[in-house]
């Protein structure tokens, strides 16, 4: 048995998909093992763009660009084992061609499915969830707290809609961040300095905002079990309208 281990970027997977996929007993990890076995010691698989786009055409070619669209939502996924279900997805492609991602029965296909599907889901709600607050900079500055690594999924949204302002969209839980500035955007590994804290008008704003969404709230049609189905608990926290002033 031999591992082949990437740098954890996107290219690193498909070229460690690559390396992997026609070796019935290689497997994957983003980490080189503390200790490597002595009859299956780790090869590290060097981040070759060229060569990841050329395995992606073939993957392409073989089974549709569905299974290729799968791939790269798994890869933001949360799943552990990540990289185990995208090379058994791979091999899957490879021998059932075209009819792959009509195979649902198959645990594999159907978890890739599904796993896909769940990351879009989130990156779609989370478009209407995000709540930017102005900083005492004059930046507009957001915290997200995500499942899944969506946020190269949507950062486009608001560079398309926000275009002519400074704004960060910070997702905590990884330590990154989509920063917009001067009309030009890019994504960090972290924050670069601490965030300055909100504005005066950003409190009064977000005060009579949290007194508007009380307001208009019928009492007798309140139905707190929908309420948590569209914004569950768990990202309330940086939602203005839940918080307290």
């Amino acid at each position: 048995m031999s591992a082949y281990v990437h740098d954890g970027t996107f290219t690193g997977l498909v070229c460690a998909l690559a390396a992997a996929v026609s070796d019935p007993a290689a497997e994957m990890a983003d980490e080189t093992p503390a200790q490597d076995d002595l009859f299956a010691p780790a090869s590290e698989v060097g981040s070759d763009g060229r060569k990841a786009a050329d395995f992606l055409e073939r993957l392409t070619a073989v089974s549709g660009p569905e299974t290729v669209d799968n791939i790269k939502l798994c890869f933001l996924s949360k799943e552990k084992d990540r990289d185990s279900l995208l090379l058994a997805y791979a091999r899957r492609a490879f021998a059932a061609g075209k009819g792959l991602n009509d195979r649902l029965a198959d645990p594999v296909v159907n978890r890739a499915h599904k796993t896909a599907l769940a990351v879009l889901r989130e990156a779609h709600r989370f478009k209407g969830l995000v709540r930017f607050r102005e900083l005492e900079d004059g930046t507009l500055y957001s915290e997200i707290e995500p499942d899944h690594n969506i946020l190269p999924l949507i950062t486009n949204h608001f560079r398309r809609r926000m275009a002519g302002f400074n704004w960060i969209l910070h997702d905590k839980k990884r330590g990154l961040a989509a920063m917009h500035a001067g009309g030009r955007l890019r994504l960090v590994s972290a924050l670069e300095a601490s965030v300055p804290p909100p504005s005066e008008k950003e409190k009064r704003t977000a005060s009579l905002w949290r007194a508007f969404f009380d307001s208009v709230a019928i009492k007798e049609r309140l139905n707190p079990a929908l309420q948590r189905q569209f914004v569950p608990l768990k990202y309330r926290k940086n939602i203005t309208e839940f918080g307290e002033d």
